[in-house]
């Protein structure tokens, strides 16, 4: 009985390393498609308000 119970917790304790791995495997995979995601697109700037309160100010003067 004492070594079924050990093997079973060896069993436990294999499954568990298993998927550990396999979530590490997966978030390494979606991390780098991320990266490959944002290194295409452009980055979105915007200006601070009072910046573009003065350039509303400009256009409108000129």
């Amino acid at each position: 009985m004492k070594i079924a119970m050990i093997a079973l917790v060896i069993v436990a304790l294999a499954v568990l390393l298993f998927l550990f791995y396999i979530s590490q495997k997966m978030l390494r995979q979606v991390q780098k498609q991320e990266a490959a995601e944002k290194a295409q697109q452009k980055p979105e700037r915007q200006l601070h308000p009072k910046l573009r309160e003065e350039q509303k100010k400009k256009q409108s003067g000129d």
